[in-house]
C-alpha cells in the first residue's frame, strides 16, 4: 500500500512539472492591460491644477486636458504613462506624473 501511494505521488509530481516550464514553477502572469471602462487618476507633481480622472472610452481612448484623446486600451500602466509623458512633453517642461489605476473591469 505504501508503495502504491508513493508511486501515485511520484506520478502526480512528474505530471505537474512536465506541464510547466522551469521545473514545475509557474511563470509570472502578464501585467494588466487597460481596457474600456477602466478608470485612472492622473496627477501632476508640479501642476496639480491639471490633475484629473480619466475613463477609458469604449473605443480605447482617454481624454487628457492638455493633449486631447490618446489611445490607452491594450497598454500596461507603465506603457500608458510613457505615452502620456510623450504627449505632455510638448506642452509642459519635464512633467512628472503619477498614473494610478482606480477601477478596472472585473472578470
Amino acid at each position: 500500500m505504501k508503495k502504491l501511494i508513493a508511486l501515485t505521488v511520484l506520478v502526480c509530481c512528474h505530471t505537474l512539472s512536465a506541464d510547466t516550464p522551469n521545473g514545475g514553477l509557474k511563470a509570472r502572469d502578464d501585467q494588466y492591460r487597460l481596457q474600456a471602462s477602466d478608470e485612472l487618476q492622473l496627477s501632476y507633481r508640479y501642476s496639480p491644477e491639471y490633475d484629473q480622472s480619466v475613463t477609458v472610452r469604449p473605443d480605447g481612448y482617454g481624454d487628457i486636458k492638455l493633449i486631447g484623446a490618446i489611445k490607452l486600451a491594450g497598454l500596461t500602466l507603465d506603457e500608458a504613462k510613457a505615452a502620456l509623458l510623450a504627449g505632455l512633453n510638448t506642452r509642459l517642461n519635464n512633467p512628472e506624473i503619477t498614473l494610478t489605476l482606480v477601477s478596472f473591469v472585473h472578470p
